[in-house]
């Protein structure tokens, strides 16, 4: 249930995002997101552009070769 929750979450916060988002800017919505209390248990770290994951980053490559969504 936890990977059809955060497919979701992502799709929901990139669909309606007021512009087209590119990776950094998805990965720090997703991080304030989660900081806000969304349980999506990404394992973030401190990387050149801010917070990082390179799970979520893994599962935007997929949705985004899969044609769901498009960053």
């Amino acid at each position: 249930m936890q990977k059809e929750l955060r497919v979701a979450s992502i799709v929901g916060l990139v669909q309606n995002a007021p512009s087209r988002l590119g990776k950094t800017q998805v990965q720090k919505l997703v991080y304030f997101a989660q900081q806000s209390g969304m349980p999506l248990q990404y394992k973030y770290e401190i990387y050149h552009y801010g917070p990082y994951s390179f799970e979520l980053s893994h599962e935007l490559g997929s949705l985004d070769s899969l044609g769901v969504i498009n960053v």
